[in-house]
């Protein structure tokens, strides 16, 4: 499938090594050669949060969502295998985990990739930053009056909806709320677009946690932020920085949040930049 932004693509259940080896002679003897660069204290995180024989959800760099099956897992470095047109040398993948103030983030590099076939391929990843995301008051929220794109996606089949106009009402580094007059079940998967205030596009993947009340006769879900690249969550990042001043200003004057304004229709080049090609 086509790499877009914000396409899923489904994991292959292909194996390059073969059982009979250890874990140590399969990522020496596929690759060939020992780097010895190493992220000091990485590889506990690396441990934790990539599973062997498992499958992950990540990001990479181009706000691809697609999952990667562990094969080999050994200090701070993992083999995995997933969709070639998103694994590329130099390109950095991040899987998120948790929830709230337990939220943590990993970020690999891909070293090294060989196509197993035209359309999966083989990479040895390693570990280059953990941030625990919610601690430190990570997940706490704060005011944004935007509009964005969602779109609802089938994990299992990779299927995508039509995408639809929601109103953002609160944005943090691990969830956002939506005011929306459609109504979403827990555990739908939202690929999820919109524009910071530099007007800069803000991509990533959400699980909806459920209709948290009615704003002005419109339901406001919350969603958890599940999957969202490196540049992604930067931008994400500097706009909750900017809305934290904000609102905190607001409370140190005595006024209130500002009502929310009527939902607007987005301009059609939003549409284009949010779901074409970047």
């Amino acid at each position: 499938m086509q790499a877009h932004g914000g396409t899923t693509l489904l994991l292959h259940p292909h194996r390059r090594f073969e059982a009979g080896l250890s874990s140590e002679a399969r990522l020496t003897c596929f690759w060939g050669r020992a780097d010895t660069r190493v992220v000091e204290g990485i590889a506990e995180h690396v441990d934790r949060h990539f599973r062997l024989g498992r499958d992950h959800l990540v990001a990479n760099d181009r706000a691809v969502f697609f999952d990667l099956r562990v094969l080999v897992v050994r200090d701070e470095r993992v083999v995995v295998t997933g969709p070639a047109s998103a694994l590329e040398t130099g390109m950095r993948v991040t899987r998120r985990a948790g929830g709230g103030a337990a939220t943590e983030s990993v970020t690999l590099l891909v070293e090294e990739v060989e196509t197993t076939t035209p359309a999966w391929a083989d990479a040895v990843l390693a570990g280059e930053r953990h941030d625990a995301v919610g601690a430190g008051g990570g997940d706490r929220r704060f005011s944004y009056d935007a509009i964005a794109m969602a779109r609802l996606v089938d994990v299992v089949s990779a299927e995508r909806g039509g995408s639809a106009a929601v109103r953002l009402a609160e944005i943090s580094r691990t969830a956002f709320t939506f005011i929306t007059d459609d109504r979403y079940g827990r555990g739908e998967n939202l690929d999820v677009a919109f524009t910071d205030e530099g007007g800069g596009m803000i991509h990533l993947r959400a699980t909806v946690a459920g209709p948290e009340r009615s704003t002005y006769g419109r339901l406001q879900h919350v969603a958890e932020i599940s999957a969202i690249g490196e540049a992604d969550t930067r931008r994400l990042d500097s706009l909750c920085s900017r809305c934290r001043l904000r609102d905190d200003a607001a409370l140190a004057g005595g006024g209130g949040h500002a009502a929310l304004r009527s939902l607007l229709t987005p301009e059609p080049s939003t549409l284009r930049r949010a779901f074409g090609k970047r």
